[in-house]
């Protein structure tokens, strides 16, 4: 099978994973044969309707096993949150972007990392307990 992996940034430098400018709403990643671990597809676009919810940097997109459902941060460093698009099918841009809450408040964090077989959400949350820029892992049921 292929592995979708978004790790590019749009300019195809490696490093600050799917990074975007503010309003342009695009992820680059490739596939590479997960069977043999041979040959990298060459970079493609994320498809991403345009919104005026989406006003910052977006960056560490993760992709759902089913393809349908598009994680991704948006804003930088501690003021980051979590975002959720989605799409009806494989075909479609992503759209209905929804901020994750918990309680109600935007969760502050960077990378999350959907677990589809548990509906857990793993992502970085800025430690409250420091002042200096530190990170925990954090985690949290989503549907």
């Amino acid at each position: 099978g292929l592995a979708q992996i978004p790790c590019y940034n749009v300019s195809g430098q490696m490093g600050n994973t799917g990074s975007t400018k503010p309003g342009s709403s695009e992820f680059i990643y490739f596939q590479r044969n997960t069977s043999g671990f041979k040959t990298w597809t060459p970079l493609q676009s994320v498809a991403m309707a345009s919104s005026p919810m989406i006003d910052k940097m977006v960056t560490c997109p993760c992709v759902t096993e089913q393809g349908k459902t598009l994680w991704f941060s948006m804003g930088d460093d501690a003021e980051s949150t979590i975002i959720k698009a989605t799409r009806d099918r494989l075909t479609d841009p992503f759209s209905n972007y929804q901020i994750l809450k918990i309680n109600g408040k935007p969760v502050r964090g960077k990378c999350p990392r959907y677990v589809e077989a548990t509906g857990e959400l793993f992502y970085c949350a800025p430690n409250k307990s420091v002042e200096n820029g530190t990170w925990e892992l954090a985690v949290t049921q989503v549907k």
